[in-house]
């Protein structure tokens, strides 16, 4: 889908691949992706009236993770397994997070008021930002066999042997994330809007390093829309002043390399401090420390 604006009427079309349909005339166009090589092609046909946006969406920045995802085919009954649901992992320089999917709300099974829930541990593990961009083009087996080493020591609380033993492990498959959490957010506005032309776009990355950040941002734009709308129904035409030059990118708040959660806000200064002394130690010298 590509986007051009008709100067005449002042509508916005939009166009599928090779233009072979059209969709519009719009009176606004609003995006909700970030990464330019999503953003460009998209607004690029929109010709000067897209190419402020197109310009500003290119301070987008994002850091990468691995995430593997295995199911244990026996030892879901032992206290480590039992007890996991969701694990942040702090100052470790292979995984932050690890997660059980079989115990999300949607894949337990509750009767008479008692979980009777016995599916296999389907469990993610996702890397570092710093272990993912540091071997994007390394061998993938070896990304496994780190990620799995880490699992086993700091979860399982076994030997990689031991853990192949007592839980044998599949793996279900290894994706790398391009696009992982935004590291850089705008500053002092919920959203983009240009009102010379009618277009915005919304996302995270204009509030916050998280799926609350997205959802703020998307009903924030929707607002303002709506709100023009019945201004120009009543006859005003004057607009609040939000274009593009009063707005600049800053450093995202960091909690975690995977977001920013709310219930890691008692934590949130010794995060701080963690990833102020990480960045000041050579690779191999973090120590490894665990919040459940």
């Amino acid at each position: 889908i590509s986007t051009h604006r008709d100067e005449h009427t002042q509508k916005w079309f939009l166009n599928t691949k090779r233009q072979s349909c059209e969709f519009g005339p719009y009176d606004y166009v609003i995006g909700c992706f970030g990464h330019p090589k999503r953003t460009d092609p998209f607004l690029k046909p929109g010709g000067h009236a897209a190419k402020p946006m197109m310009e500003f969406l290119k301070g987008v920045k994002y850091n990468q993770f691995f995430a593997l995802q295995i199911v244990l085919e026996k030892g879901c009954d032992s206290e480590e397994i039992k007890n996991l649901s969701g694990c942040h992992i702090l100052n470790h320089d292979v995984i932050s997070f690890v997660a059980d999917n079989s115990k999300k709300p949607h894949q337990i099974k509750v009767q008479d008021g008692v979980s009777t829930n016995r599916q296999k541990p389907h469990i993610t593990i996702i890397s570092t930002a710093h272990f993912a961009q540091q071997n994007q083009r390394a061998d993938r087996k070896m990304v496994q066999a780190r990620m799995m080493d880490s699992f086993a020591n700091l979860i399982a609380k076994e030997s990689r042997q031991g853990l192949q033993s007592k839980f044998q492990p599949k793996i279900h498959r290894l994706n790398f994330w391009q696009d992982g959490r935004c590291v850089k957010v705008v500053d002092e506005t919920d959203f983009l809007f240009d009102t010379s032309v009618n277009l915005g776009w919304c996302g995270d990355f204009c509030v916050g390093p998280s799926v609350d950040g997205a959802a703020i941002s998307g009903t924030s734009v929707a607002e303002f829309c709506i709100n023009d709308i019945k201004q120009s129904l009543n006859g005003q035409i004057s607009k609040e002043d939000s274009r593009l030059t009063k707005w600049k990118w800053v450093d995202s708040d960091i909690t975690v390399d995977i977001g920013t959660f709310c219930h890691l806000s008692p934590y949130e200064e010794q995060i701080s401090r963690i990833n102020l002394a990480k960045r000041k130690k050579p690779a191999g010298q973090q120590r490894r420390r665990r919040k459940n």
